[in-house]
């Protein structure tokens, strides 16, 4: 028969198991078998990144940039096309600036 010292030894070495399981769970996650470690924000850190994107300041009239202004940078940052003017059918005729935004 064992003590209850050993019991308690047992008892408490189970639950440290049991609750670094749960831990990790919340800290962790897998992407295409990958496994990450959570920012302070529970988002994957490689999806919450400091990075610059080229800005497009002029494009041709199919959307292709022939100008590019300085990068865009911050965290998350993109840069999506503006249209200026569509025509009835509701393509682009005119492509002003890129719209640029970032996390705060």
């Amino acid at each position: 028969m064992r003590s209850n010292r050993d019991m308690k030894k047992l008892i408490l070495a189970l639950f440290f198991i049991l609750s670094a399981g749960f831990v990790f769970a919340e800290v962790t996650v897998t992407i295409d078998g990958q496994r990450y470690f959570c920012s302070v924000d529970g988002r994957p850190p490689q999806d919450r990144e400091w990075r610059c994107v080229p800005h497009c300041t002029r494009r041709s009239f199919d959307g292709d940039c022939m100008r590019y202004g300085q990068d865009y940078c911050g965290y998350d940052a993109t840069c999506i096309k503006r249209c200026e003017r569509r025509d009835t059918s509701g393509d682009c005729m005119r492509y002003g600036d890129d719209i640029c935004r970032s996390e705060q």
